[in-house]
């Protein structure tokens, strides 16, 4: 009489471990090169929305003949301030406060944008009109800037754009 042998089948509980493991471990540098993919398609969105703002500012300038803020000669301009962001800054304001958020609509409204533009992390875009603002340094640019992803105006990854100058050479 033939005895038939059991074999038995199956995982030890070590090599489940193991492979849990493993499948943690991808998990995990998928989940961190899926953060990083996000955050440098929100920076490229970034860039090219102040390139979309930069042209909406040159054509209003060229519309108006004025310069983007308020031109010290006369006190006109397009959006009518020497510094939309002023009110944006720390330490007295922060990006989402009221007086921020009204002189940045005013601003964008003025330039033909319906209302306020914000950034990928929720942050309005900012307007700092410079050029002919003042008598003693009237050629100095106008910027446009993102606080970047950490929110914070001058936090080391703000983004920004040199407006071309309208008069100055």
């Amino acid at each position: 009489m033939q005895v038939k042998e059991q074999t038995k089948s199956g995982f030890t509980l070590i090599e489940l471990l193991v492979v849990i493991s493993i499948i943690g471990l991808l998990a995990t540098l998928a989940i961190v090169a899926l953060k990083n993919t996000r955050e440098k398609a929100n920076i490229a969105k970034t860039k090219g929305d102040l390139k979309q703002i930069q042209t909406a500012i040159e054509v209003a300038r060229d519309r108006e003949n004025k310069v983007l803020g308020r031109d010290y000669r006369d006190g006109n301009g397009v959006t009518g301030s020497g510094c939309s962001d002023c009110s944006c800054r720390p330490p007295s304001y922060t990006l989402d406060s009221p007086q921020c958020i009204t002189s940045m609509t005013n601003a964008f409204n003025k330039l033909g944008f319906a209302g306020l533009l914000r950034d990928p992390w929720e942050s309005p875009y900012l307007i700092d009109e410079n050029e002919y603002e003042f008598s003693g340094d009237p050629c100095r640019r106008d910027t446009v800037r993102s606080a970047g992803p950490n929110r914070m105006i001058g936090g080391g990854d703000d983004l920004s754009i040199y407006i071309p100058f309208y008069l100055c050479d």
